[in-house]
Formats: C-alpha cells, structure tokens, sequence
C-alpha cells in the first residue's frame, strides 16, 4: 500500500511537473508571437492560457493588449467582463472595460464605466491608488485627479494626495494647479520639499513651473512674511533662474529679520561668485562685512569679497573704480 502511495505521489509530481514546463512553453511562444507582430496567434494562445490557469492576471493583460490591438472588441469585452466578475472589489477592470468602449468609439458607455470605478473606489489607501493608476496607465489624467480628490475626501483629508494630485495636473499640462498643489504638499510636510524640487527638476517644463511657483509664492510671501519655508523655496527659485540679485534681496530680508549673522547671504554670495555674476556677488560679501568686526564672519565675508574683486579684475568683467579701490582697502 505504502509503495502504491509513493508512486502515486510520484507520478502527480511529474505531472504536474510536465504541465509546468508546458505552460512556460506556451507563455515564451506566446510572447515571441507578440514581439514579433502575429497578435492574432499570440491572442489564441495568451486567451487558451488564462483559460486554463483561472483567468490568471499574468495572461489576462497580453490578452487584453492583442485583442485591443486586433480590434476584436466584441471577444474582449467578454474576456474583461469574465475578468471583472471574478475581481468585483477590483475597478481596474471597469477602467479597462470603459477604455474599451472608448476605441469604438463609444464616449458615453466609456463615462458610464469610468464614473461607476469612482463609485465603487474603496475609503482606504490601496483602492484609491489601484484606481487611480488604473486611469493613469491610459492617460486619463482627468480621472486620475478626480480619484485622488474624491480619495482624500475620503480618508478625511484633502490635501493627503496632494503630490500625486500635482503630477496627474503636470502630466495634463496644467502648470497653475500642479503647483498650486505641489505648494500644498510642502505645507502638509515640509520634509516633500526635496520631492517636489526633484519633480520640477525632472520636468519638461521645468522653465514654465519655476515661473509659475514664484509668481505663486510671492503672493503667498507678501502674505505670510514670517514663513521661512516660503522665503528658502522662493529663494530656490531664483537661484535655478540664476537671479542672484532676487535670492539675494530675501535672504537680506530673512537675515534682518531674525537679525543673524549673515550666512545665508554669504552662501548665495558664493553662489554667485561661482556662476560668474560678480555683481550680486560683491552686494552679499559687502552686505556681510557691513555688519561689522564683531560679526564673527566679518574676516571670512571680507577675504572672499577681495578674492571676488581680483577675479572679476582678472577676467576684465565690467571692472568698476569701486573694485580698483576696493583691492587697497
């Protein structure tokens, strides 16, 4: 009896071991016949493979992407269907069921789907994501922002989604309100700052977000004079613009007020210096040395103010009788 079990047992394993290998046979044809620009082979064996492995998402995507490419959309919206019934907490699949109808095209059946995934998006953080990526993946960038909206008045707070929100409006190429919240999540968390300078950095329109974020936080810094947060990014701003004289003037306004001892004015000095623009240069040195001996960076402001002075003479940069006597004094 124990024997009949062990070759029993042994015979399934390899079984199942054959089927395994099979279904890798498959799924590598499969993709070759993908790559390779035959949709209509590679539909009937991706669709024969989800059949037979329980409507497995691994299957259901290249499915998805043959059938639509062959336009064969009655036989996928049947696939999607069957897909979304055995997923119903899943709304990615009613996205995908209204892109569907979108390349008919069917507008109205397509809202009809898109409006009924917000419905049914879960209160909690892992259903607003799906969805909102779901929509993403086709570029529906409307519906990405309606979903992180609706999903923060959702979990009780507005502005939880904000950076998300921020790139789904950059992405749709709408400046005013991407930095409109990209301010937002730096106000929810001064820690985003980097984040979010990083997401202007990489940008295509980084030239067109600088402006627009200057324009917004000088409002926002006429407003709110005290808040350092506002001042250091508007300052940010000015220095990717190489405008020394504007990074200059606030962190001159910051030092006053808080009345220290000039180290920020002196790093955008260096700034300055470094990028060439010997004037505003010259101002920080001079705004620092200004403060008197007591400053204890009175020595260091003035040495890197006469260093400023012979390099700007050396390189015959708008040379100034100022600068000629400044190198006596």
């Amino acid at each position: 009896m124990m024997k009949r079990l062990v070759l029993f047992s042994s015979l399934l394993f390899l079984l199942q071991g054959l089927a395994l290998a099979q279904a890798g046979r498959d799924e590598t044809l499969a993709n070759s016949y993908m790559q390779n620009g035959e949709l209509d082979k590679a539909a009937e064996l991706f669709h024969y493979l989800w059949d037979k492995n329980n409507n497995d998402l691994k299957y259901y995507l290249p499915l998805y992407k043959c059938l639509l490419s062959l336009k064969k959309y009655d036989d996928l919206e049947k696939v999607v269907k069957k897909q979304a019934r055995k997923n119903e907490n899943d709304p990615r699949y009613i996205v995908d069921l209204g892109y569907l109808y979108a390349q008919i095209p069917d507008q109205a059946k397509a809202k009809d789907q898109y409006e009924k995934a917000l419905k049914e998006m879960k209160p909690y953080e892992p259903s607003i994501r799906g969805l909102a990526n779901a929509f993403e993946a086709y570029r529906l960038y409307d519906y990405v922002i309606e979903a992180y909206q609706r999903g923060g008045r959702m979990v009780h707070n507005e502005s939880y989604f904000s950076m998300e929100i921020a790139n789904a409006y950059l992405a749709n190429g709408d400046i005013q309100n991407a930095v409109k919240n990209f301010i937002t999540t730096i106000e929810l968390k001064p820690g985003n700052e980097q984040l979010v300078k990083n997401a202007i950095q990489g940008s295509a329109s980084e030239s067109k977000l600088l402006d627009e974020m200057e324009t917004q936080l000088y409002t926002k810094v006429q407003r709110n004079p005290n808040n350092e947060d506002y001042i250091e990014l508007l300052t940010w701003i000015y220095i990717q613009n190489k405008d020394f004289d504007g990074a200059l003037a606030q962190m001159k306004a910051l030092d006053r007020r808080k009345n220290e001892n000039g180290a920020r004015v002196l790093n955008i000095a260096q700034m300055a210096q470094t990028e060439g623009d010997y004037t505003a240069a010259i101002a920080g040195y001079e705004y620092v040395v200004n403060k008197g001996k007591d400053n204890f960076l009175y020595f260091q402001a003035r040495t890197e103010l006469l260093n400023c002075r012979k390099e700007k003479i050396s390189k015959n940069v708008d040379v100034t009788q100022d600068d000629l006597l400044g190198l006596k004094n």
